[in-house]
């Protein structure tokens, strides 16, 4: 271990190393981010207090840190912390990490719902993951009824964990949307960010998400592309309610297939962009 253990030594090093894997902007970024979330150095102490002086157990957690970093592994399983609309969460292998699609779809919802906070409405979120998104729901709802359901109880556990954290008195259901076994309700908002991404796509993902995020959450096979859309359908015709609502993050490259299908079953589908133009949400509502 080097004798020098100021602030600045190692927060040039981590930077420095971080370089043999990312861009200088990337790697500056993940090096305050790694700090801050594991040492609660924020980055103004950093600029501010250079001569501050590390401890052993600090030195000895950047070093196992940046180990795990330079194989790739995110940055936010290296912490086990992920912000999420100005929120912090705990997140880990067995959940998906947070992505700004979903914000704007949080966003989507939240502007079409402005008003209807204090209404006692019943909302579901089919594949919740670190619970991210059914949690925000409830925190600016807080008449709102929200459960939400997941596959693994891994990732539940991880919800939980969440909801406790920000006292968000959510329903969590362990089952799997393509055979569910559980006895649901009638919902007014069905809200999904499920598997969309197909096999052929590996080959054009990052490392770090590839090798290290849950594929059960992420994949579907090339074959059948839209088999959980296929499935929240088929779920929302029993447990939809009248005036209900679907939204959903979709694939880009399927989004017409995504809206045909809909159509398909008497919806009335709706896609919005994503802030970089591309059609990455859909809303959905029942046809009379």
């Amino acid at each position: 271990m080097p004798s020098d253990t100021s602030l600045k030594f190692w927060f040039d090093k981590v930077r420095k190393e971080l370089l043999c894997e990312y861009v200088e902007n990337e790697a500056n970024s993940i090096a305050h981010i790694l700090f801050e979330d594991l040492l609660s150095v924020s980055k103004s102490t950093i600029a501010t207090s250079p001569d501050l002086q590390l401890s052993f157990p600090q030195i000895h957690q950047i070093e196992e840190a940046l180990k795990r970093l330079l194989q790739n592994e995110p940055i936010q399983y290296v912490t086990g912390i992920s912000e999420f609309a100005g929120r912090q969460f705990e997140v880990n292998k067995h959940v998906l990490i947070p992505r700004p699609e979903t914000e704007e779809l949080l966003r989507w919802i939240s502007t079409e719902y402005k008003y209807a906070s204090e209404l006692k409405l019943r909302c579901l979120e089919i594949g919740t993951g670190s619970g991210i998104l059914a949690i925000s729901l409830k925190l600016k709802n807080q008449a709102w009824k929200v459960s939400a359901m997941d596959i693994s109880e891994q990732a539940l556990h991880v919800a939980q964990v969440n909801a406790a954290k920000h006292q968000a008195d959510i329903e969590f259901i362990n089952d799997d949307i393509l055979y569910p076994q559980y006895e649901y309700g009638m919902y007014d908002i069905i809200v999904s960010n499920p598997p969309y991404v197909t096999e052929e796509d590996k080959d054009l993902m990052q490392k770090n998400v590839l090798h290290f995020e849950p594929h059960t959450a992420l994949f579907v096979t090339d074959g059948d592309p839209l088999q959980f859309y296929k499935a929240i359908i088929q779920f929302a015709q029993k447990h939809l309610a009248e005036n209900g609502l679907i939204y959903c993050e979709i694939h880009e490259d399927y989004h017409r297939q995504t809206q045909q299908l809909f159509k398909k079953n008497n919806y009335y589908p709706e896609v919005s962009r994503d802030i970089h133009g591309k059609s990455r949400m859909l809303k959905a509502y029942k046809s009379r």
